[in-house]
């Protein structure tokens, strides 16, 4: 299939506040200027977004994720969300956790630490524990070679089928890891896809991003106050035309449907993505060569549009 694309990419500014805050008020000042606590994909956005002196909060904290949910924080103050912590939990610098047995309560630990694992299996609903102790990592790794994940408990329902699970198994009484744990997220919930750290940043207990002049990230705790950067992303008028030939290594797939369309311009934005291209919109049209009666100078094939929404 012959096929044309076209492109709308996002253009990023970044604007600079003075005002020192903390990173929650940051976050809530950005809001109201219609704009967002700045996330940076590329090193090109980086050197965009770095202060002139001194440093500047950025969109990047760290949060509890499920491996296999998306983040268990709220985005904004209206949202409510599902927690069981043990009294002190969590604490600092134990990034992982482990729900205990006895009590159904989550404990943060140490990622290092080997313990049995519960994994989930959305395809047909089920929890059940891994035979043997293992790192959080390597349980991740174990429940995702069942074609699984470590399981998230989003309610009590949840929990209480691990808690049976277990009691099948004669293991009450321990602790057993599951899905949740300690990352770093932007503040609009993507991840972190380039960096600028020097070091790893989890050994700290400061969970906030600043950028400084240099352009070097650094963690500072998020009750401390600086100014701040947030971001616009405003589409370009000019759109990019670039020409594609598209073919299927195997299968039948029939490249004029409306949603094997979809389906590829789908892992093309995702693509762009990854690579730091930011807020790209694809077209993909149909070339059709019309018959002419003399050979023009340079043919050009006549391309109509299919639009991706």
């Amino acid at each position: 299939m012959n096929g044309v694309l076209h492109g709308v990419v996002s253009l990023r500014l970044y604007h600079q506040q003075n005002q020192d805050r903390t990173w929650s008020e940051a976050v809530s000042d950005c809001t109201a200027l219609n704009l967002t606590l700045a996330s940076i994909r590329t090193s090109d956005q980086n050197s965009a977004a770095r202060p002139d002196s001194g440093k500047v909060w950025t969109g990047l904290s760290r949060v509890w994720d499920w491996t296999g949910a998306g983040p268990a924080e709220p985005v904004s103050a209206n949202e409510e969300w599902f927690e069981q912590w043990a009294p002190d939990e969590p604490r600092d610098k134990k990034n992982c956790t482990a729900l205990r047995t006895s009590d159904g309560l989550w404990v943060s630990k140490d990622c290092t630490e080997t313990l049995r694992a519960s994994c989930y299996r959305e395809s047909d609903q089920t929890h059940w524990i891994l035979d043997q102790s293992l790192e959080w990592k390597q349980a991740r790794s174990q429940c995702k070679a069942n074609f699984a994940n470590l399981s998230s408990v989003l309610n009590q329902n949840q929990t209480q089928d691990i808690l049976q699970a277990l009691q099948t198994l004669d293991q009450a009484g321990e602790e057993v890891w599951i899905g949740l744990y300690l990352r770093w997220l932007w503040v609009d919930g993507s991840w972190v896809r380039w960096s600028g750290w020097d070091q790893d940043p989890l050994d700290s207990d400061k969970g906030c991003m600043v950028l400084d002049h240099s352009g070097k990230w650094d963690q500072e705790k998020c009750e401390q106050r600086f100014p701040f950067i947030c971001h616009q992303d405003v589409p370009e008028v000019k759109m990019k035309r670039t020409k594609v030939k598209l073919r299927l290594s195997s299968g039948s797939a029939d490249l004029t449907d409306p949603k094997i369309h979809r389906a590829l311009l789908t892992q093309m934005e995702q693509r762009l993505e990854m690579s730091g291209v930011s807020g790209v919109r694809l077209v993909l049209g149909e070339c059709v060569k019309e018959p002419e009666t003399a050979p023009p100078a340079d043919p050009e094939p006549r391309c109509t549009d299919s639009v991706h929404n």
